[in-house]
């Protein structure tokens, strides 16, 4: 996380506390000072250092135990090595928030949760972060993506990955598909890792619960995460317009999310797996109509934030554990048409971020520390990058567009 240089962030340990402050050339990617009048209240606000709902099995064992010392759960031990990471007054560009205790509809910068966030990247960052034993299950994950990324990230970490891909291409395109995910596999697995490609089409309901049957029937794994990340892009559909593409993606980026997590919910209830939650990556956006013509987009990615008080009011507790991650601009191959702008955007204060760094960010919400907290209650994790910062952000793109 970068800072003014005029701030520091303090990394403390017990032992050695030191600062890192950041180089002058840095600034133009750090978070902006807030006025002494906007310092961020955070008063009402604290987080829960214990997960009740997860067993031994969910406690992985840290990556950097010595030879000759006892294994450490990685999650304790976090705790006992890192005090915390100090972020003084301004709000940084990636951050937690928590329900504010005077408006229970509202989301406040939570300076302790986001002091967790950043440990938890520093320590994968310096000593990494270990997945062995765990399961997960990916769409979205086709060439150029944010998901494609966690892929690579969860099989360094020993994971077992299950990747639903569309199989309804041609056989020269399906060849390429699978030739990029040996190739992946060949490149980033690490020790007792797997990668396993399933067919399933994430506009179909009957595909949807397909999947989950066949991994918990015939494949016999339980879901450790759950990384529902499929969209398809809705460009040039105003209200006037909304079709039968806007609802296939709308489908695809609600519905039938909602009815995976349902299924996993399900297999769970069902086999009386209540103390290893599924840690549920929830894919926001900040863009809630911000941009428009592009159909049912916005209303796709509120409807996802429902879901963090449905955990509560339909008792998913022991089932699923979830992390709403609002995702800033990101240079994926979905945004391809938006990349030429980035630039210009980020002169205007908004940090935008290539696919390899927002994965990064969010497989630091699923370290062993992070999915403790979230048994306890859902996470929201801001990583727009200070999206606000900018004014009319679709007037701003517009300029850029002309000035080029």
């Amino acid at each position: 996380a970068a800072a003014n240089p005029s701030q520091s962030v303090t990394f403390k340990t017990k032992d050695d506390p030191f600062d890192f402050k950041p180089q002058d050339d840095a600034a133009s990617d750090g978070e902006s000072g807030l006025d002494d009048d906007d310092s961020p209240d955070t008063s009402d606000n604290n987080a829960s250092g214990s997960g009740r709902k997860l067993d031994n099995s969910r406690r992985v064992k840290s990556s950097n135990s010595l030879a000759g010392e006892p294994s450490r759960n990685s999650s304790w031990s976090f705790v006992e090595e890192y005090d915390s990471i100090h972020v003084a007054k301004s709000i940084p560009h990636l951050h937690l928030r928590s329900t504010s205790s005077v408006d229970r509809t509202m989301r406040v910068y939570d300076a302790t949760l986001t002091s967790q966030y950043l440990s938890c990247m520093h320590s994968i960052a310096t000593s990494g972060v270990s997945f062995a034993g765990q399961v997960g299950l990916v769409t979205g994950a086709g060439d150029g993506s944010i998901g494609l990324e966690i892929v690579k990230a969860l099989l360094q970490g020993g994971a077992t990955v299950i990747v639903a891909t569309r199989v309804k291409r041609s056989e020269d395109q399906l060849a390429k598909l699978f030739k990029m995910y040996q190739d992946i596999y060949q490149e980033f697995g690490s020790k007792e890792s797997k990668l396993i490609l399933e067919p399933c089409n994430c506009s179909s309901a009957q595909d949807t619960y397909a999947i989950v049957n066949h991994i918990y029937g015939t494949l016999g794994y339980d879901l450790d995460f759950v990384v529902p990340f499929a969209a398809a892009p809705e460009n040039g559909r105003d209200i006037s317009r909304i079709d039968a593409r806007s609802e296939e993606a709308h489908r695809m980026m609600l519905t039938n999310l909602v009815r995976l997590l349902g299924a996993v919910k399900s297999a769970k209830q069902e086999r009386g797996i209540d103390t290893r939650p599924a840690m549920v990556l929830l894919p926001c956006s900040p863009n809630h109509g911000v941009f428009g013509n592009d159909g049912l987009y916005a209303e796709s990615k509120l409807g996802c934030e429902s879901l963090l008080n449905k955990w509560e009011s339909e008792g998913w507790q022991d089932y699923l554990s979830l992390a709403a991650a609002v995702i800033g601009w990101t240079r994926s191959r979905l945004m391809f048409q938006n990349n030429i702008v980035a630039p210009g955007v980020e002169e205007k204060g908004c940090r935008t971020f290539h696919t390899t760094e927002m994965a990064f960010n969010l497989v630091a919400l699923l370290h062993p520390y992070m999915t403790t907290l979230a048994a306890e209650a859902p996470i929201w994790a801001d990583l727009t990058g200070n999206w606000h910062k900018i004014d009319n952000l679709k007037q701003a793109t517009i300029d850029l567009r002309s000035a080029i």
